[in-house]
């Protein structure tokens, strides 16, 4: 990505207006920016929390209630492969200017419409290690399903059941998943004039946070035997966790 795209995506990017009630902020908190998705793909588009962090010790109850829930969220939506910066973002509160951090982004190729499957990989962001699970269902597929599969509504996209990771399945391999970003769309990813949606196809993502406990053995494989309702003939790779 050019310099002059980038600015061009950072400004259109950020819509993003936070108003502090409160005249008792302290200099001890920062701004740091967290993505959805730690490495995005080509056309995705990449939510960005923006929350405040820090020593909220010296303000009163109402106020550091108020600092803790402070977030906001834009789209940036990226247009090339390959490492983006986002940041740093300006914010002025009770009158002073601060400054976020910046965050640097691996955009990946984009996925195939043309055919299910279940890809995983495993990403690594400020020294927090992610799996990243993202499958693609034919609309087609569901629409010749009855209206209830394995308890799911084929209507009611994200829901427990279709292709459903079983995070109660890592509890013997050392490996510590907690959830952290999910959303099923029918217009999520778009390439030029092409989208998920128009080539008759649904994504889905889901990312978790993960660790290692202390008698993690090095390396664990996810196979399909770690999901619930797997549909068949789907292309799933195996993983290796390290």
């Amino acid at each position: 990505m050019n310099p002059q795209d980038l600015r061009r995506a950072r400004i259109g990017a950020v819509i993003l207006a936070i108003v502090i009630v409160s005249s008792s902020f302290t200099y001890g908190q920062k701004i740091e920016l967290m993505p959805n998705n730690p490495a995005p793909r080509l056309g995705q588009d990449v939510d960005i929390a923006v929350s405040l962090t820090g020593d909220l010790g010296e303000l009163d109850n109402k106020t550091r209630n108020f600092m803790n829930g402070l977030r906001g969220d834009y789209t940036f939506s990226p247009i090339d492969t390959g490492t983006v910066y986002i940041g740093p973002l300006s914010f002025k509160l009770n009158g002073v200017i601060f400054q976020s951090d910046s965050i640097k982004l691996n955009i990946l190729p984009s996925l195939p419409f043309d055919k299910m499957g279940v890809w995983v990989r495993q990403e690594e962001f400020r020294n927090k290690k992610y799996l990243v699970v993202e499958q693609i269902i034919r609309s087609d597929w569901l629409e010749n399903k009855s209206q209830n599969v394995h308890g799911f509504d084929t209507k009611s996209l994200g829901q427990s059941g279709l292709g459903e990771l079983k995070t109660d399945s890592f509890e013997d391999s050392q490996v510590s998943i907690k959830l952290h970003y999910a959303a099923s769309k029918r217009q999520s990813v778009s390439i030029g004039k092409r989208s998920s949606s128009e080539s008759g196809a649904i994504y889905r993502i889901y990312t978790y946070e993960i660790s290692m406990g202390p008698d993690f053995k090095g390396e664990y494989i996810i196979t399909r035997q770690h999901f619930n309702n797997l549909p068949k003939g789907v292309e799933f790779n195996e993983w290796i966790l390290k």
